[in-house]
């Protein structure tokens, strides 16, 4: 068993339009799909093998007491299954790409890196909430890391537009919201999950933690 550091409606296209190729955005796309390919050859690309979980997962006990600190790297770049990656690099690309025009690369760079270091914080820190299993499951996903970059747009795009889409029953419905009140509300249910289902397999204080 591992925790995902994982996402409601998902937001479909912006208002933010820039000249700047978002190289550095792009460059981590591509790294947490390579490393998702190494990791998952095995069971036909559909989900990481526990091999790759065990050794770099992100496990709250093996850092405080074992000092394995490489895993808060490494968990940053690991994922659950297709779907874990394919929602965490569509958010990336969707959010990154004007957080890195408005911040330049290097200093989106530090953020993407210090918001996933905060979210394992985050994440240790409200592990007992789950018992001592929490304690010891690896958690694992770029989401940590995303969610900073979501934070920062929140702050530099509050007034922009976001068209969002979401099932219901069968049905696709699209709407349009402030990016201000769509990223607040996803935070604001991250906490609220965090504290309803402590213990269960979505880190969602990993994600609060770094906005």
């Amino acid at each position: 068993m591992f925790r995902v550091r994982e996402g409601l409606s998902v937001p479909v296209g912006g208002r933010i339009y820039t000249r700047v190729r978002p190289i550095l955005t792009l460059a981590l796309i591509v790294v947490n799909i390579m490393v998702y390919v190494i990791t998952s050859y095995e069971n036909f690309f559909m989900e990481t093998s526990n091999y790759w979980i065990s050794m770099g997962g992100f496990v709250p006990s093996l850092i405080t007491i074992q000092s394995q600190l490489y895993r808060i790297f490494s968990s940053m770049f690991l994922h659950a299954d297709i779907f874990h990656i394919l929602f965490n690099m569509y958010y990336l690309y969707l959010f990154g790409r004007a957080v890195e025009w408005a911040l330049g690369k290097w200093r989106f760079l530090v953020l993407y890196i210090i918001s996933g270091i905060a979210a394992s914080i985050f994440h240790t820190a409200f592990s007992f909430l789950g018992g001592t299993t929490a304690y010891v499951i690896p958690a694992i996903g770029a989401s940590g890391a995303i969610s900073g970059v979501l934070g920062a747009y929140l702050i530099l795009f509050p007034g922009t537009s976001l068209i969002v889409g979401r099932f219901f029953i069968l049905f696709p419905v699209f709407f349009r919201i402030k990016a201000a009140y769509y990223l607040l509300f996803w935070f604001a249910t991250q906490l609220i999950y965090g504290y309803a289902v402590a213990g269960e397999s979505v880190a969602f204080f990993a994600h609060a933690g770094d906005s």
